[in-house]
């Protein structure tokens, strides 16, 4: 092997480097770089266009939209503008494939599901969470939002992408300032819409799920695209503190999410305690609180505290000692 790299290594000083080919074979045959290009982000700018950036300079081969070509234009030597032949419906997903080659050969091919902008995503945060439900005081998530906007392609999981036993998609809802959005998890709703104490609406939202949430130890995204590839919008973490097994979580897909969370900023610290919660005991945002993705921006409510659709019960529940 020694004597073949010293020949290629004279062979292409005399050829000047000019052969393509060649140069694959060395790289092949001395490891020099075998290395494949590497994605560092893929980013849906609007309804006709996304861009992908690599970690290196790429040449790609082949972009496809659900089977069809498209075209794309080179923004540096690392960064492709992407053109979709069609607008992107928001609510409906979409398979993007394409192949990438750096400069060496290595070749990479990449398959994402990706889905329409919505460019009115309104200011979201969950604040309250009901994980033991019942007959009568079923299982909800509560959003308020913060700004006005339109919630069409809103993706609400219980866990990160991939890491969520189920998930559902927000249909258009034009919420204002002050407004709330109840997800009735696994129940039905008994209407659609009602008018506050506060003179805000609360929309009641069915998620249809076939499951229950994880009732001592789990996690509720909310993501501003339907395909979940686009950027967290808010997140809670919770646990009982017993579990140990998953770094006290209880399950590896919630230790996941969790570590996902963690690593993109998304939550600092240690889950939400909800030992006490109970079905009118629920996790709730403290009114007014700025959102630093900590567990003390929540507490568990005191009980019969529940507040679904208003503003949060103000009195916390202090365990007996």
């Amino acid at each position: 092997m020694k004597y073949l790299t010293v020949f290629l290594l004279i062979l292409l000083s005399l050829i000047g480097c000019q052969s393509q080919e060649l140069i694959e074979v060395f790289n092949m045959i001395s490891a020099e770089d075998k290395t494949l290009p590497k994605l560092i982000s893929l980013k849906v700018e609007d309804q006709e266009s996304a861009s992908v950036e690599f970690n290196e300079n790429i040449k790609i081969n082949k972009i496809y939209l659900d089977s069809n070509p498209i075209s794309w234009e080179y923004i540096t030597p690392s960064k492709v503008k992407i053109k979709f032949n069609q607008k992107l419906k928001v609510s409906q997903k979409y398979e993007l494939y394409f192949i990438a080659q750096d400069l060496k050969g290595n070749t990479s091919s990449f398959l994402f599901t990706i889905s329409g902008t919505n460019p009115n995503i309104p200011i979201l945060k969950i604040t309250e969470l009901s994980s033991k439900g019942t007959d009568t005081q079923p299982e909800r998530i509560e959003l308020f939002a913060h700004s006005s906007g339109n919630t069409e392609g809103i993706y609400c999981a219980n866990g990160t992408k991939g890491n969520e036993s189920y998930g559902f998609t927000l249909h258009s809802i034009d919420v204002k300032r002050g407004d709330y959005i109840v997800i009735y998890w696994n129940s039905e709703p008994e209407k659609e819409s009602f008018i506050n104490k506060t003179g805000n609406t609360a929309y009641l939202v069915k998620a249809n799920s076939p499951t229950k949430l994880a009732t001592n130890n789990g996690c509720f995204v909310i993501y501003d695209s339907i395909s979940g590839n686009g950027t967290i919008l808010d997140a809670l973490v919770y646990y009982d503190g017993e579990a140990t097994t998953y770094s006290n979580l209880g399950s590896a897909s919630v230790e996941k999410s969790y570590n996902e969370l963690k690593n993109e900023f998304e939550w600092f610290d240690e889950p939400v305690l909800a030992k006490f919660t109970t079905s009118t005991r629920t996790i709730n945002r403290y009114n007014g609180s700025d959102d630093t993705n900590r567990s003390a921006d929540f507490y568990i409510c005191d009980t019969k505290g529940i507040s679904f659709g208003n503003s949060n019960t103000e009195t916390l529940y202090k365990p007996e000692i």
